[in-house]
This record gives C-alpha cells, structure tokens and sequence, in this order.
C-alpha cells in the first residue's frame, strides 16, 4: 500500500466518532448565524402561524403545489424552531401546532403529512397521538408498488381507517412482517414467515387485484362519506399454491423483509394466527339431559376453530397487503398527483419514510411499509453507488443528483434498523452503503482558510447531507470536514435580515432555504432512535471509504533558495517516507487527511513565488556586484587624470608663459 495512502488510513480509523470541533472564531460565527436565523422566522410568521408562500409563476403544476403547501409552511419552521432550542411552549411554536392541527381533515399532501408527523411528534403534545395517527395511515394507502410515494395520498374516512389499522396489527402480531390469510383457506396452511434458506417453498394464497389502473384516483370524501378505494379483487381457490419459475434468478420469498438481509429467516414457520388457549379450569359440560338439538350445538361450538382474519376487500388492494413478488416494479408515467399508484419520486418519499419511522412510537405497525421501502432502494442503486430522482429496477437512472443519493443511504439505514430490534452490538459493513457515501464524498468540498466569499450551495443537498452524516454518526465522511465545510457556505452567504435565499433548489423560498440551513448548522437528527440502532462504526466507514478511493494526490514539494537539504526527500518506494512531513500536524487529525487534496495546487504556487524571489534576489546582488566592479574601475583612471606630478605642472606652465 502507498505510504500516503497508508498514513490516511491510520488517520481515519484513529478518528473517534465524535463532532470535530470548529476553531473558536467559526464556532462563534455559527452561533451568530443561529440567532440571526432564529429571530428572522419568529418575525415573519403570519398571524395564522404560518409564512408566507411565494408566489411562483410559470408552470401551472409547480403553482400549485407551492401555493398548496399551507401545512408544510407551518410544520417545517415549527420543527426548525424546536430543533434549534425554542422551548414548546413559546407562541411561535403554539400557533403554529394550531394551524397543522386547523388543516388535519384534508391534508392529503405527502410533504405535509410527513413534516406534520415529525413537527408534532417533536413537539410531544399527548393531544396530537390521534392526528399521527391518521397522518401516518394515509401515508401508508398511498404507498406504491415500488416502496415510494408520489405528491399526494388518499383521504380515509373513519371507519376505512379504522380498519386498515386493524389488518395491519394482525399481520404484525409477532413484530415482523407476515402475509395474511385470505378466505377460503384453513387456518395454518400459510406460513407468514419465509424459511431458512433451501427449504421447501411456502403455500398459500394469492390476492390478485383485478387489472387496477395506474392512474386509479380516491374521491375527496367528508368523514361520512364511504371510501372510494377499488374493492373488486379475486381470491384464488384453495388449491392454488405460490411457486416462481425460476426461483434461482426471480425476486425472494414473500414474507422477506428486502433483500439481501436474512431477519426472517425462520427454521420453524411462525403462523398468523394463534392457537387457542385452553382455560386451566374448563368448566365441567351439563350432566342433566339435553335435547339433540341442543347436543348438535354443544359439538359444534366444541370443534370450532377460530376464525381467521380476512383482509376487508376495499384496503386488500393496497400494495402494503399484497405479496411483493406479484409486484411490478415500474411506476406509472406522469401519475404524479394520483393518490394511488402513482408516479413516485425519491424526494416525497424521503419525508414519507423518516414520518413513518417516528410515527411507530405511535401504535402504528410500520414493518411492512419499511420494508417495501427498503426494497425500493437496495434495487434501484446505481453502479457509481448514487440513486435518481425516479425508480428504476435495476438502477440506470438518468437524472441522478447528490440529494437523491442521501435519500437513498437513508432508506437503507432503514433496513439494518429493521433488522436490529435494540442497540446494535456487533459492527457490520454493508458495501452499498460504503459505495453510496464514497459517491457523498466525491463532491463535497474542503474547508478553507481564508475570510473571502464562498459560493452558495443547494440548501436541499446540504441539508440532506447532514443528515445522512448524523444518522451513521459520521464527524467526517472520508476524509472530508463535511461540517466546517457547510458551515463556511452558510455562514458567508447569509442575509443582513437573518435568513438565507436562493436554495437552488424547485420551491427555493427564504422561510425553506432558512430552515435547511438551520436545521444543517444544527446537526439536527430527527431519527436519533434508528442512529441507536445501527451497527457502523465511522471509523470503518471511513476506512473504506478510503481504501475504495485510493491515494489522495501527491504534495507539491517546495522548493528552497538556501540549499536541497531542507526539503524532505520522499521516496515512492518507501512507505514510512511521507509519514515524517506530517508527523506533526498542525490541525485536527482528519483534517491532516484532506491536505493532499488541496496542496498539489497551494505547494505549486508556493514554488512559483519562491523561484520569483529567489530569481529576483539573485539578478539584484548580480546586478549590484556588477555595478560595484565598474565603480571601482572608473576611480583608478579618475585618480591618475587628477594626480598630475608637480614638476611637469611647472614645466607646463612656463612653457605657457613663453607661448604667451
């Protein structure tokens, strides 16, 4: 291995998992930037509770969901306002909780119930359990087949409601995910959990929806109205039986949570429903005569089995009951604002999936729906480890960004915290995750020394990077400061009046772009119960990480006018040679790992001014030197003019008297 290279890892594995400490004076001015930030949101909030939207023009469809976000444009800032130290019970946060709660009925937004459910379960209100509640089942019916969600989601009434919570605890009886039994099967002939890896196929029944559309639509009903989710599916018989054609190449078992992870791997089959318990005192039967009527009733109430659970026909449709290996995986085109099936994008559905985690707290079964998500993204990662804006089985996707990437390490954070009941243990490393963060890395910038002008960044990326660094509890993703980075972008780029603008990002506003910058300075993490859970250590994270990007560019050595024997000889085929250069850095440990990053360039243009110096103190003493021999020379000849002997001046002058 490269001594450079060498010296970076020893340099980031010794790093502990811990914030680096900015210098004293950044710190300050973060802090500064905070308050400054803080009282720009408290003075703008309207009187309602919410701020004010701006007014776009242009695309029709970009208007209206930035002139729908009323919600959205109370939740955000109330969770900014709490995530940077504002206590509960201030009125800038109390009014804005009251209008979240005024628009509860008809929230059907994604981004608005999801940032409602974080923004209220921040807040801790006991009174906002129901509202949660509610939220996070329309997220939940308007999950797509392909684990994501579009801009909307279907609207409940109360007794739709009522029952999709109802199938979703019992296929969560044992806190796994399971497949329900349907009718016409007897109970125990569907084994919910997948077996251990070469045992026999599982057996049961398949729901199939008949020919759903992709752009099926739910109509805007009051609280009394009856849901208009598709109810018409069909059951197959009994004898019917689930086998793939090709079970070496297709997708797993149904019952698996995603795949590649193995946590409902299950020797012995786990079945839905229980058996019954037998009283430890059975009452004794009559012993005085019956008629045969009543003896016909008392066998059969005697050998009656307990009824299995059917899922109601108007929710079995919903993809979060169905057998994900049925499912394909391609969304529709240009479903966008269907509230079924529609076409999903990554960035509604990283709201939706940090919202659905928190509202577990809540008495909401979430496995199943986490785990579509899951699936999602272990099979749409791209081969440079990114993700795109869209789903593509398989990865390939076009329009990959830097945010979509985030969202994607976020979505498999999801998987290893499924697969972890408590606080991890044991370290893991999961080369899809190490691959998306190197692709992280690669574009994130170096921290700078200078006090000048930095150009401003996407608010929506850097606030997706934080993050993803916070959830893996990461103070450097490689060997980048990704923190004092930031942190310099925002700080320099803020506004007299407190608060950020022009994102760069679709929906950039001053109100949004100031809460993701706060949020960043913050480090807020929204999901600290899933960081628990993680089994990564950042320092080997950030070993491979390293080991996978190779050897940073070498420095630049610098040249000296005094003599060679100053400048460190470093000898590529000598690995201890780099390490005397920086044996003593002057700045933080990690930090040292990003300096051959940047002084390939700065060693360069050290060189440059160093050899105009010294060509130009070496032409000045030539030039002197020079100058001081021909002086030296004139005076001589000077000398010998002036010094004329006195006898031939006499002899002169007589001679010019006789001439005279």
């Amino acid at each position: 291995m490269p001594g450079t290279l060498g010296v970076l890892l020893l340099i980031a594995s010794a790093a502990p998992a811990q914030r680096l400490p900015l210098p004293p004076d950044e710190q300050e001015a973060v802090n500064h930037a905070i308050d400054r930030g803080v009282a720009y949101l408290k003075q703008t909030q309207l009187k309602n509770g919410a701020w004010a939207k701006p007014k776009e023009k242009g695309a029709p469809f970009r208007h209206f969901l930035i002139q729908s976000y009323q919600a959205g444009y109370a939740a955000l800032p109330g969770l900014t306002l709490l995530e940077c130290g504002v206590p509960s019970s201030d009125p800038s946060i109390q009014q804005a909780a009251r209008f979240v709660r005024s628009k509860a009925a008809k929230m059907d937004l994604t981004y608005e119930l999801s940032l409602s459910i974080l923004f209220l379960d921040r807040l801790g209100d006991p009174r906002d359990k129901k509202n949660i509640q509610t939220f996070a089942l329309r997220l939940i019916a308007g999950q797509s087949a392909t684990g994501g969600w579009g801009y909307r989601c279907p609207l409940l009434n109360n007794p739709t409601q009522m029952e999709l919570l109802t199938a979703l605890r019992h296929l969560d009886t044992d806190g796994r995910p399971a497949i329900a039994q349907e009718a016409g099967k007897k109970r125990d002939e569907l084994a919910p959990i997948a077996p251990a890896s070469g045992a026999e196929k599982l057996e049961g029944s398949i729901v199939h929806p008949r020919a759903p559309s992709l752009s099926g639509t739910i109509s805007r009903h009051s609280p009394g109205e009856a849901s208009s989710l598709p109810s018409d599916h069909t059951v197959d018989s009994p004898g019917d039986s689930f086998s793939s054609q090709d079970p070496g190449v297709g997708p797993p078992h149904r019952g698996r949570d995603c795949l590649g992870l193995t946590i409902l791997d299950n020797s012995d089959p786990e079945y839905l429903e229980v058996a019954p318990q037998v009283p430890a005192n059975p009452k004794p039967l009559p012993t005085e005569p019956i008629g045969k009527a009543n003896v016909s009733d008392a066998k059969a109430s005697r050998h009656k089995s307990p009824r299995p659970y059917v899922i109601p026909k108007r929710i079995a449709m919903l993809p979060v009951f169905q057998d994900p290996d049925l499912f394909v995986m391609q969304d529709p085109v240009g479903k966008a604002i269907d509230p079924l099936l529609p076409t999903t994008d990554n960035s509604n559905t990283q709201f939706a999936i940090l919202a659905l985690w928190r509202a577990q707290q809540y008495g909401i079964p979430m496995k199943r729906s986490l785990n579509l998500v899951v699936r999602r993204f272990l099979t749409s990662q791209n081969a440079d480890g990114s993700w795109g804006y869209h789903y593509l089985f398989g990865g390939g996707e076009n329009s990959r960004t830097l945010t979509m990437t985030c969202v994607g390490l976020i979505g498999l954070a999801i998987g290893h915290g499924l697969a972890q009941p408590k606080p991890t243990g044991q370290p893991v490393q999961d080369p899809r995750i190490v691959k998306g963060l190197i692709a992280l890395s690669r574009n994130i910038g170096q921290p700078v020394e200078h006090r000048g002008l930095l150009s401003m960044q996407n608010l929506y990326f850097l606030w997706s990077l934080e993050r993803v660094a916070v959830l893996y509890n990461l103070p450097t993703i490689g060997d980048k400061d990704w923190y004092r980075w930031g942190a310099q972008v925002l700080v320099r780029n803020q506004e007299s009046a407190g608060n950020w603008a022009g994102g760069l990002y679709v929906g950039s506003s001053p109100p949004l772009d100031t809460c993701l910058a706060l949020l960043f300075l913050k480090r807020a993490n929204l999901v600290q119960d899933l960081t628990a859970k993680l089994p990564f250590q950042a320092e080997e994270l950030n070993l491979s990480i390293m080991k996978e990007l190779g050897p940073s560019p070498k420095r630049a050595e610098v040249p000296k006018p005094t003599t060679k024997k100053l400048i460190p000889s470093v000898e590529p085929t000598q690995p201890t040679a780099p390490e005397k250069p920086i044996a003593k850095p002057a700045s933080p440990p990690v930090q040292e790992g990003t300096a051959p990053l940047n002084e390939s360039s700065g060693g360069k243009k050290k060189g440059f001014v160093l050899s105009v110096i010294f060509f130009v103190v070496f032409s000045g003493g030539s030039l002197f030197c020079i100058l001081l021999a021909l002086n030296r020379r004139k005076e001589p000849a000077k000398e010998e003019k002036l010094s004329v002997p006195k006898g031939i001046q006499r002899g002169v002058r007589n001679r010019f008297r006789k001439d005279s």
